[in-house]
């Protein structure tokens, strides 16, 4: 159960008999929240975000924030899809690796020169800075995606 009356419900949760139990994917405020738990060892397969709705969840509700940046973002490593946002003087760069592959780094493209890139993990959820290396508009910054999972990364230009 969610207390905000005004929440946008993307998907509904079931049970064994597919029953609805419940809200799935829901937008309440400047949240998007994903209820689902699991362990891929209990499956016996790896728990992804390769799923088409997900991807819609995550994208409607980026575009339809007041803070969406019309700039373009390339990253080097194959699958993994940027949504980019600015707060703040702060431009936030969500991505999500769709891809069952492993990266040890990132490598994209930036339209501004940024002298501090913070890190945000769903295992790290306090900001850490990344060490990085800039090599003309290209960015290489030390910090892992695995597959399936997503990092939010916080530009800083000071």
């Amino acid at each position: 159960d969610y207390a905000d009356d005004n929440r946008k419900i993307y998907t509904k949760m079931l049970d064994y008999y597919e029953n609805v139990v419940g809200d799935g994917i829901v937008q309440t405020g400047n949240a998007l929240i994903f209820p689902y738990t699991g362990n891929s060892r209990d499956l016996n397969i790896p728990i992804s975000l390769l799923c088409p709705l997900r991807e819609y969840a995550i994208k409607t509700a980026i575009e339809k924030s007041a803070v969406v940046k019309d700039g373009v973002c390339f990253v080097a490593e194959e699958n993994v899809c940027p949504y980019v946002f600015e707060k703040d003087g702060k431009t936030y760069i969500l991505l999500v690796n769709f891809s069952d592959d492993d990266y040890p780094a990132v490598h994209l493209t930036a339209w501004e020169d940024y002298k501090k890139i913070h890190v945000i993990t769903p295992k790290k959820p306090r900001e850490k800075v990344v060490s990085f290396k800039k090599n003309g508009g290209m960015y290489a910054l030390k910090c892992k995606i695995p597959a399936g999972s997503s990092l939010l990364l916080v530009f800083e230009k000071k």
